[in-house]
């Protein structure tokens, strides 16, 4: 597994590296075998607030944790913990669902053609005309059609983009990469 730490406003010395990269493969590496290389990035802000921050690529899964202190090493401990308390859920997750997928019994093949499958899957196919309008407007437009989400043009750059409802309250937008 492939351990690379860096240092942000903090000089990393080779004690610290070692310290670290034997912390990463006690917890880590016993609780996720498919680590596939880890990204340590340590921080001083403000020369009293250490931060370490870990983020660890599987073949399964990513997962990442922050963590803060006054000094570096208890940093380090608290992320590891952190991360090795989410890696053993990330574990159970995966073995859980595997026990499932054995109860399934087996889907017969040939059974039923693609176009069948395909319409039980989408139940209602609509067309839309995508008006241009501002992300102001559309949701506005949401509100006053009761809708969870309107696909639409933005005027200002011709994208198409999605507003929509959050479960908090407020509104999320999805646009295109640019």
């Amino acid at each position: 597994m492939d351990v690379r730490v860096t240092g942000k406003n903090f000089e990393v010395t080779e004690p610290i590296k070692n310290y670290v990269k034997k912390r990463i493969n006690q917890h880590i590496d016993k609780v996720l075998l498919k680590a596939t290389s880890v990204d340590v990035v340590l921080s001083v802000d403000k020369k009293y607030r250490h931060i370490s921050d870990v983020t660890v690529h599987g073949i399964n899964s990513t997962i990442h944790s922050t963590a803060t202190s006054e000094d570096m090493y208890p940093s380090i401990d608290l992320v590891v913990e952190k991360l090795s308390r989410q890696a053993v859920k990330v574990k159970e997750k995966i073995t859980s669902h595997a026990i499932r997928k054995e109860r399934r019994p087996a889907k017969k093949i040939g059974a039923g053609s693609p176009k069948r499958e395909l319409r039980k899957i989408v139940e209602r196919n609509d067309k839309i005309a995508l008006k241009p309008m501002s992300v102001d407007e559309a949701v506005l437009q949401i509100e006053a059609l009761e809708y969870n989400f309107l696909v639409f043009r933005e005027e200002n750059n011709e994208e198409i983009s999605i507003v929509y409802k959050r479960e908090n309250g407020g509104y999320g937008l999805i646009g295109p990469l640019k």
